[in-house]
């Protein structure tokens, strides 16, 4: 992974915030901390089940093209990111199937019906941005480093 990663990081993230801001006035309807801890919380403590806080940090360190080369890291920190993006998916699924839950038991009370059908959505939107910024990138960067040092080989 290059050092300009964050630059492109930044500019994705920023095109998400003004589009937010184009389609609503009203930022706060996109943030929703039960939503947000059920995604992405859930997501880090069942990784930690899993990993250590070295060991993750070990996976992100090696993904970068300064840090150096070792093929038994680079390989941990790919099977890292990949549970990361089959946990991130699994709370989602497990994010959405509360917001549903919410709406079908609350059929009397239309106003709810729209905050809960906003936890689904949002559950959606949270982990989609951290796979396409924060998972990917990383795991792709590992997958490059492991084919050119086998290239160069």
């Amino acid at each position: 992974m290059k050092k300009t990663f964050f630059i492109p990081l930044l500019l994705g993230l920023s095109m998400i915030i003004a589009s937010l801001f184009l389609v609503s006035k009203n930022i706060q309807q996109f943030l929703d901390i039960p939503t947000f801890a059920i995604t992405i919380g859930l997501s880090f403590i069942v990784m930690l089940s899993q990993y250590s806080f070295s060991e993750i940090g070990r996976a992100f360190k090696f993904a970068f093209e300064n840090a150096e080369y070792d093929e038994i890291e680079i390989k941990k920190g790919i099977r890292f990111f990949k549970t990361f993006k089959n946990l991130l998916v699994a709370s989602t699924v497990t994010a959405t199937f509360i917001g549903f839950i919410a709406i079908f038991s609350n059929e009397k009370l239309y106003a709810k019906i729209g905050a809960a059908s906003a936890v689904c959505i949002l559950a959606v939107l949270y982990i989609a941005i951290m796979i396409t910024f924060i998972v990917i990138p990383f795991q792709s960067a590992l997958e490059k480093r492991l084919v050119s040092a086998k290239e160069k080989n």
